[in-house]
């Protein structure tokens, strides 16, 4: 499955470069993201495209997560499909937060340090990667509430024992 939403991708990483680095531009005021490296452009098509693929799979990847964690009952089986679409919802959700709040808030205050007489021109290797380390981190806390979830559905965790601790 992750093969395929790779290769589906890969078709669309211009477009996805563009929507990623947009708020870096706009900092910027011009295209001056460069890369340093005759590989660099390469390696972030295989990261975004990566990136992507992951978040495309994400459902079913959730979805056979609750499968193997709870069984394989009818009930189980529409609670396994729920669980799917609320983690994903999550993930979505905070890898949306970060790339329209957090992101180009990060750089505007980034930049905001560069002294007069200085040309900030980051490189496009370092601005995915602090993009992509952030989609990343956003998603996982935006995830908290689907795992507490799938832990008290498996009986890992009590609404007593989060009183206690």
């Amino acid at each position: 499955m992750l093969k395929k939403c790779v290769a589906t991708f890969f078709a669309f990483t211009r477009p996805i470069i563009r929507f990623v680095m947009q708020p870096v531009r706009e900092v910027l005021r011009s295209d001056a993201v460069v890369y340093t490296t005759p590989a660099a452009a390469f390696v972030v098509y295989g990261k975004i495209v990566a990136l992507a693929g992951l978040v495309l799979a994400m459902p079913v990847i959730f979805y056979q997560l609750w499968w193997a964690a709870t069984g394989r009952s009818a009930h189980k089986r529409w609670l396994a499909m729920r669980f799917g679409f609320l983690a994903t919802g999550c993930i979505i959700g905070g890898a949306l937060f970060s790339h329209f709040v957090l992101f180009p808030w990060a750089w505007r205050l980034l930049a905001g340090f560069v002294p007069d007489g200085i040309q900030l021109a980051p490189s496009l290797s370092m601005a995915f990667s602090f993009y992509a380390k952030l989609v990343l981190n956003c998603g996982l806390v935006c995830q908290i509430p689907a795992t507490v979830f799938l832990l008290a559905r498996v009986g890992a965790v009590t609404p007593d024992f989060f009183v206690r601790n």
